[in-house]
């Protein structure tokens, strides 16, 4: 996907917000819609989604939920785009965000300008990963 249809099709986006309600995920919640995009929120982490999702913000807490996250992630496939939302940069923490395959980060306290260059870079990534995964594919 083109940097311009990334950008053009954030309004269709379908938003998934997993993590413990708060006013960071409220806040979260509403800069989302202000970009246009379709959002659910979800806690406990679901065993698996229950509409189309196009995009995740999860909450990475060290030690919690990893293992019930890192399914719900795979279920959606290599066309998922995982965001992290983490409270600090401890090494678990980190290999968490690696071991999930998230393709962004947010680092907490939420400001709204943090997630438009967020959205946009980690689907992009995503993009990229899945184009690649396809390529490999194909040559193997």
């Amino acid at each position: 996907m083109s940097t311009s249809n990334i950008l053009n099709t954030l309004r269709e986006l379908h938003v998934g917000i997993v993590c413990p309600p708060s006013e960071i995920t409220d806040a979260l919640v509403l800069q989302l819609m202000r970009i246009g995009c379709s959002v659910k929120q979800h806690w406990p982490p679901p065993k698996a989604f229950d509409t189309h999702t196009d995009l995740v913000f999860c909450g990475v807490f060290e030690g919690r939920h990893h293992g019930e996250l890192g399914k719900l992630l795979a279920q959606g496939g290599v066309r998922l785009t995982a965001v992290a939302l983490v409270e600090y940069e401890s090494p678990t923490i980190l290999s968490q965000i690696l071991e999930l395959g998230c393709h962004g980060v947010i680092v907490l306290p939420l400001d709204s300008h943090k997630v438009l260059p967020a959205l946009v870079c980690a689907r992009s990534n995503s993009e990229a990963h899945a184009r690649l995964m396809q390529k490999n594919a194909q040559l193997q």
